[in-house]
């Protein structure tokens, strides 16, 4: 396979911005595992860019990583690689569509979940502050559960959003998570997203068992963003490594993912009107597994992957 450089152009400099404003970065965070987490943050961020914001997504669940996977792209190098300095921010970012951009983790990666994880934190916050191109959005996907590793990547400048079902494990987890955040973080105010549920009534019942419990309990300020449907449609994608849209527009959870960037894109409204857009014509590297034969290269993770999918065999 033929790597593909930058072409067209690449995400605008934030120096040719006279003034810039800086973008929303997001933690978006579960209590436990298998509540939809980096599915949500995979379809809300491809909705963003399509809507004509620049997002990137990073994939901060170190160990576990899958962002790669679902967006359905192959990565040259990582987020751990760039935080110990044997790759670059430019080698990292992977480009997955117009105005839509991921920087990867690898998954199996132990010793990154074991590290010093407030140094970690520390780095990335400085790569965030020296990032070589302007974003509306980066939405970081945090491992699940409340582990050190987890809650180190949380910080009071960023914005927490919290995903939750109607399980009552959820609940209890997404309820110790937001406890630890306000205690060894000092984050007093989060959103949350309620997955899975039939409807809006649903989704805000859901929310209100969570709200009350931490109003009781925690000084904590809550705010519901929105839910996302059940739907079969969300689990077909998943396995086919699509985005919900492009399976099937149609699908019956589409509105409410709509709602919900919606509700992440009213900040950003007061700024958008006074500055150029500038889309991107073309990613800065893409490297899809079904278009593009795997790289063979050493420390390459693509033909693992297809291996263990059954596209080759072993």
């Amino acid at each position: 396979m033929q790597q593909r450089k930058a072409t067209g152009q690449e995400p605008r400099s934030s120096n040719s911005c006279a003034e810039k404003d800086g973008p929303r970065v997001i933690t978006v965070a579960s209590g436990k595992g298998g509540v939809g987490k980096s599915c949500l943050v995979a379809n809300l961020g491809t909705l963003l860019a399509r809507r004509g914001h620049r997002v990137l997504l990073v994939d901060c669940d170190f160990g576990l990583a899958n962002l790669d996977i679902m967006l359905n792209v192959q990565p040259s190098a990582s987020l751990e690689q760039v935080l110990e300095g044997s790759a670059s921010i430019h080698e990292a970012v992977v480009g997955v569509e117009p105005n839509l951009w991921l920087i990867p983790s690898f998954s199996g990666v132990i010793e990154a979940a074991r590290g010093e994880m407030a140094s970690a934190r520390e780095k990335i916050l400085a790569l965030f502050e020296e990032f070589p191109w302007e974003m509306d959005f980066i939405l970081m996907d945090v491992g699940a559960g409340i582990q050190p590793n987890v809650l180190s990547l949380h910080h009071p400048s960023f914005e927490t959003t919290v995903v939750i079902t109607p399980e009552p494990t959820s609940l209890t987890d997404a309820y110790g998570l937001i406890k630890l955040l306000k205690r060894q973080s000092g984050i007093g105010k989060a959103g949350v997203v309620v997955n899975r549920v039939t409807d809006g009534r649903e989704g805000v019942k859901v929310f209100q068992k969570l709200n009350d419990v931490a109003k009781r309990f925690m000084d904590v300020q809550l705010e519901y963003l929105g839910h996302w449907q059940k739907d079969e449609k969300i689990t077909e994608s998943v396995l086919k490594r699509k985005i919900l849209l492009d399976l099937d527009e149609g699908a019956s959870s589409v509105p409410s993912l709509e709602l919900l960037a919606k509700r992440f894109q009213t900040s950003v409204r007061k700024f958008e009107s006074n500055r150029e857009k500038h889309p991107v014509a073309s990613p800065l590297r893409v490297g899809r597994f079904m278009d593009e034969p795997a790289q063979l290269a050493p420390g390459n993770t693509a033909r693992f992957w297809r291996t263990l999918l059954g596209e080759v065999k072993a």
